[in-house]
């Protein structure tokens, strides 16, 4: 797994912060994973020493389409995520545009094949 800047990647969430995404969320990678010299804690979450973590901005759901394709947003806050919560997937997580939507900026899609991928990676 290459986790490269841009790159979308499914992460394993918490079954206490699971809620309509349900278990995972969608994350995009900014810059590269590096590891840890010293504990550190950030938005309030302990990140410990040797643990390698990587920047990333979530994805937000929306909402399910026609067909339960998965409609998503990028969120523009950054958060580090621990390289171990990634789900191991062949290749990035592939995200389209939605050229039929009036919004500005296009939400993205997630099909139902991608969808697949990730869950039979759980």
């Amino acid at each position: 797994m290459k986790l490269k800047n841009g790159a979308c990647w499914p992460v394993r969430v918490a079954e206490d912060e699971r809620n309509a995404e349900g278990r995972y969320w969608l994350a995009s990678v900014v810059g590269e994973p590096e590891r840890l010299v010293d504990s550190m804690t950030y938005a309030g979450q302990t990140f410990h020493e040797g643990w390698i973590v990587v920047k990333a901005k979530w994805y937000c759901f929306v909402r399910e389409r026609v067909q339960h394709a998965r409609v998503y947003r990028l969120l523009q806050d950054t958060a580090y995520i621990p390289v171990s919560a990634f789900i191991r997937v062949e290749g990035a997580v592939k995200l389209q545009r939605d050229a039929a939507s009036r919004s500005t900026p296009k939400p993205l899609i997630l099909s139902v094949e991608e969808q697949t991928r990730i869950t039979d990676a759980l």
